[in-house]
């Protein structure tokens, strides 16, 4: 260090005898004196153990006298990885002490802090001082003019006065932090007092909330994080809106990170027409092979609507690897899902389902523990409209509703089971399979009898029921025929059973054969020569036929209703369809890539990759599609009686109708069962139509019919969809058993542009119109603009349930970046 000094007083000599100072430009290591070093004693244990750092001077112009430096012209500090520009420097070697003037610059550290003042002081061993008009910046790098993110979490403060008191603590002074760019930034807290501790947040003390300079709240305290560092504790921004039938909406929330993989959220609401709602969720993530989410909602309305909704989902892996599941909803009124749901899809479903099971899987076979417990609010979905009880939900005229808030109530528990994949036998061409089960069952319901139904009601106690059911198969193939018969025995033997529409103590075996076959020719096919706008076509037909004979089912109106398993009914059917897809190529991408299989193209992988951008090759799911499919389908029935199962008059399910379709379609006895075709094109990646279509030969109608159409391109997005149902219900003005049809015609759409994190505008917009009554069910429409550091999201909702709901909601959302988003927009209510 001594021979150092002496070269620089030496050159300083000649250049102040040669008047070309201004042309020296020397980088000197700054001497430590480290036994006169004035440190605090915290800032002196937490260095001890580490060695002692150099401190590079940089200057146009330099004079030391003693230990003080006196730096003049583009001058630079580097210590302890920052960076200190300024004008005018003198800094104190033995004390660290630095004194700045003019457009001082410190950047740099382990967060990439950048901090500019007009004039300030720094203690480069402490780390500590005090700077005067600043702006201040975490989380990004300059290069001249560009700047460049290094933290998803950027943070800019500016303020009068600005106290480093810790190598990695600021205090701010009648400052201003935000996210935004400056010089004008979209949003700001303004406060006399900011506390920041660079990677971890900033505490603002009696500050007001701006958006483009114009104040709209005032917060006595407010947390914002400086680096994302996931969950933080404390109360989240507050709720705003306004709802016709709630009025007024005001809430707020609290969040607690209770530990690495749990935490909760709790908060109250105001509705200042209809009361207090409160509502909470618990998420924990206990390890990686345990998840459990908890939410809770109630509502104590004044206009006696209000009740309460649990939902409980949770899954993990036992030892010797136990599968557990709960997926349990509770919910107190279905009139209260009505008032209170925030979409039109859950408020008007009427059921609530609740399952809990263990499963354990040993080779093929499967042992499975179950409790589950279902619940349709039938009594207050069904309402008299001219005489014809359809769902409340669908009408849009005043409705009467044929009861109170009863339920029909099934409760499986416990239930086990053990099932077996289908297994070869050996090394022949037989296949076995097993399945049973023993369950504890209730069932209890409403009286139907204002409905003047055959639809049986019973209210049963836990009864058991115990199910077995062994199959054997045999596959067979030649030359692309294949031939599968099977056969199967099944005996279900329940503790009670029906009489007429009540249950009694006795029991009831129901023992049954099953046999049939599956019969498949080779698939047809040909492949297009020539192509057809730059695609190769290929089309295929596949037909099949189906035979299903069961027998034994001579005690079905004995039976009790619960499930699936208790609508098996004799039968003599065979079904016969077919299903032709048409797959395309495109031959446009493929002439564009190499084909690896080639002689001339067996190239190293690499090159191959290199040889086309990956956007234009791609791989080969993106250039082959399936197109077209369509599957048309119908059964014969052999036995129009399904064994004497059928009652006239009023709609009967049986096992072989659900297998068909999801629409019941017996009403008396028939051969022929309604066309069932399933249709869908796709021809390209951003299109997609679907059209599910019953038709009822035998009735000569339209039974069901399913439109679903969705289109995208570039940020444009757009969908409909149109449902059908013809369909019957029992005539409650006439005194026999007798039904009459029942139509529903609903209508759905939704487009728009954008997506959440479009800069600039978005829009969307969805409505739901149901045809036969005329009337519009349901509307939204949200707009949204995005700026570089926030965004506001408005939106008006309109519900239209009868005579439980008819409200107009407007909500709004502001999101800030790196802080959160405050209103009664919730992201899952978003239309897009």
């Amino acid at each position: 260090m001594t021979f150092r000094r002496e070269t620089n007083t030496t050159l300083r000599m000649g250049c102040h005898l040669l008047l070309l100072c201004c042309l020296l430009t020397s980088g000197l290591l700054a001497q430590k004196n480290l036994k006169s070093e004035k440190t605090s004693p915290a800032i002196k244990s937490s260095q001890s153990s580490r060695p002692p750092e150099d401190v590079l001077i940089e200057a146009r112009e330099q004079e030391k006298i003693g230990s003080i430096y006196k730096l003049r012209g583009n001058v630079v500090i580097r210590f302890r990885g920052f960076v200190l520009h300024s004008d005018e420097i003198t800094y104190d070697d033995s004390t660290g002490e630095v004194q700045a003037t003019g457009h001082l610059v410190l950047e740099g550290g382990p967060h990439d802090e950048h901090l500019t003042a007009t004039h300030g002081t720094l203690n480069v061993q402490t780390q500590t001082g005090k700077f005067y008009d600043v702006t201040g910046m975490t989380g990004a790098k300059f290069r001249g003019k560009n700047v460049i993110l290094t933290s998803s979490n950027p943070f800019v403060f500016t303020g009068e006065v600005v106290e480093k008191v810790a190598p990695d603590r600021y205090v701010v002074y009648h400052g201003v932090i935000t996210t935004c760019e400056l010089p004008q930034p979209k949003w700001t807290f303004h406060a006399a007092k900011i506390d920041v501790v660079v990677g971890a947040d900033a505490k603002i003390y009696h500050s007001d909330f701006r958006l483009h300079g114009i104040p709209v709240f005032y917060f006595p305290y407010v947390q914002h994080p400086v680096e994302n560092l996931g969950r933080q504790t404390g109360f989240l921004l507050p709720n705003i809106g306004q709802s016709s039938q709630k009025g007024t909406i005001l809430g707020d929330s609290f969040y607690w990170a209770i530990n690495t993989s749990s935490d909760l959220s709790v908060g109250a609401e105001y509705f200042s027409q209809r009361g207090w709602a409160e509502h909470g969720e618990f998420r924990s993530r206990p390890d990686e092979k345990t998840t459990i989410d908890l939410h809770y909602f109630q509502v104590l309305d004044r206009k006696n609507q209000g009740g309460a909704e649990v939902r409980l989902s949770a899954e993990t892996k036992a030892k010797y690897d136990i599968r557990a599941v709960a997926d349990i909803d509770y919910l107190t009124s279905f009139i209260f899902r009505e008032a209170f749901a925030e979409s039109y899809t859950q408020a008007i479903n009427s059921e609530v389902k609740s399952v809990a099971f263990l499963t354990k899987s040993i080779d093929t076979l499967s042992f499975n523990a179950m409790a589950s417990r279902y619940q349709n609010f039938l009594g207050t979905n069904q309402c008299s409209t001219l005489g014809i009880y359809v769902p409340c939900s669908v009408t849009g005229t005043p409705l009467v509703t044929t009861g109170g808030d009863s339920a029909i109530l099934i409760v499986h528990a416990p239930t086990f089971e053990l099932t077996n994949v289908e297994k070869q036998i050996a090394r022949t061409r037989f296949f076995f399979w097993l399945e049973g089960a023993a369950e504890g069952l209730k069932r209890s319901e409403p009286d139907l009898a204002t409905l003047k139904t055959t639809v049986i009601n019973y209210s049963v106690p836990y009864m058991g029921r115990y199910d077995i059911q062994p199959a054997l198969s045999y596959a067979l193939f030649l030359n692309g025929w294949t031939l599968r018969p099977s056969i199967a025995m099944r005996d279900t033997y329940y503790t009670q059973r029906a009489l007429g529409n009540v249950s009694i103590e006795d029991p009831v075996n129901r023992r049954s054969l099953e046999a049939g076959f599956e019969f498949r020719p080779p698939a047809l096919e040909k492949i297009f020569e020539k192509p057809i706008f730059q695609h190769q076509v290929k089309h295929t037909i596949e037909p099949r036929i189906i035979y299903n004979y069961v027998n034994g089912v001579d005690n079905f109106h004995n039976i009790i209703r619960f499930d699936a398993r208790d609508i098996l009914s004799n039968t003599n059917e065979v079904l016969y369809a077919f299903t032709t897809r048409v797959y395309t190529k495109n031959l446009r991408a493929t002439s564009d890539c190499p084909d690896p299989l080639t002689p001339e193209n067996k190239l190293p992988h690499e090159q191959l990759e290199s040889l086309k951008p990956k956007s234009t090759c791609g791989d080969l799911a993106s250039r082959t599609r399936e197109a077209f499919s369509w599957d048309l389908a119908q059964k014969y029935y052999f036995d129009p009686t399904f064994g004497g199962a059928v009652i006239n008059g009023t709609r009967n399910v049986f096992t072989t109708s659900a297998e068909l379709t999801g629409i019941a379609y017996i009403d008396s006895p028939r051969r022929f069962s309604p066309f069932v075709s399933r249709m869908r094109i796709q021809t390209t990646a951003n299109t997609d139509v679907q059209w599910n279509f019953d038709y009822d030969s035998v009735a000569g109608r339209i039974n069901a019919s399913t439109v679903i159409g969705n289109y995208r391109f570039s940020e444009y997005f757009v969908g409909a969809s149109h449902a059908f149902l013809n369909t019957t219900v029992p005539d409650a003005t006439s005194s026999n058993v007798a039904l009459v049809p029942a139509r529903f015609n609903q209508i759905r759409f939704l487009g728009g542009f954008g997506h959440p994190n479009k800069t600039g505008f978005g829009a969307a917009a969805s409505l739901g119109f149901d045809a036969t009554q005329g009337f519009l069910q349901y509307s939204a429409a949200q707009l949204n603009y995005n700026w570089d550091c926030c965004g506001v999201s408005a939106e008006y909702r309109r519900f239209a349930l009868g005579n439980i709901r008819n409200e107009n909601q407007f909500r709004f959302s502001l999101t800030l970046a790196n802080v959160g988003s405050f209103g009664t927009m919730k992201r899952q209510e978003r239309l897009y």
